[in-house]
């Protein structure tokens, strides 16, 4: 995974306890902070972070995991996309081998194997059914296809009735 690097440079440069305090109030106790859990409704404080292990857990729902995996859950995004807030929430000066950093989003492009995959389903796909005009009249419906929708939007059928009308 090319994040690995990223996830280091995060975890040894930012304090777990200044990253969660910022989402949830947090106490001294002893060597790690305690307060209420941000991901459920509690009044007695089971929620943990320890400094010295980089980690948090809370008691009461079981939740646990490290700086990035806090934010990836309190915001709902992906690892990357936690990384890439992290350093900009922080003002973090990344290492030129570092800023390559991508999203979840950017690395699916025209390129990647899965990509290719879809893409010869697809072709496979048309070269089959364009040997077939209209394609099949069941119950009234007629299936038509479409090339923009299955070449832009990876998708390919709109049924229709007898008369032209789209089906829902």
């Amino acid at each position: 995974m090319y994040m690995t690097k990223a996830n280091s440079f995060i975890l040894e440069t930012l304090s777990i306890e200044d990253v969660i305090g910022k989402y949830t109030p947090l106490k001294k106790r002893g060597t790690n902070y305690i307060g209420l859990c941000p991901f459920h409704p509690e009044k007695t404080p089971s929620f943990t972070v320890s400094p010295s292990k980089r980690i948090f857990k809370c008691f009461g729902c079981g939740k646990s995991g490290n700086i990035i995996s806090f934010i990836s859950t309190f915001k709902q995004i992906t690892n990357n996309d936690a990384i890439n807030f992290l350093i900009n929430d922080f003002n973090l000066k990344v290492p030129e081998d570092l800023k390559t950093i991508k999203t979840e989003k950017e690395t699916f492009d025209e390129n990647s194997i899965s990509n290719l995959f879809l893409n010869s389903i697809i072709d496979s796909f048309t070269l089959n059914i364009s040997a077939v005009k209209t394609l099949i009249k069941f119950d009234e419906v007629v299936l038509t296809y479409d090339t923009f929708y299955v070449h832009n939007w990876k998708f390919g059928f709109r049924s229709f009735n007898i008369l032209g009308n789209q089906c829902s």
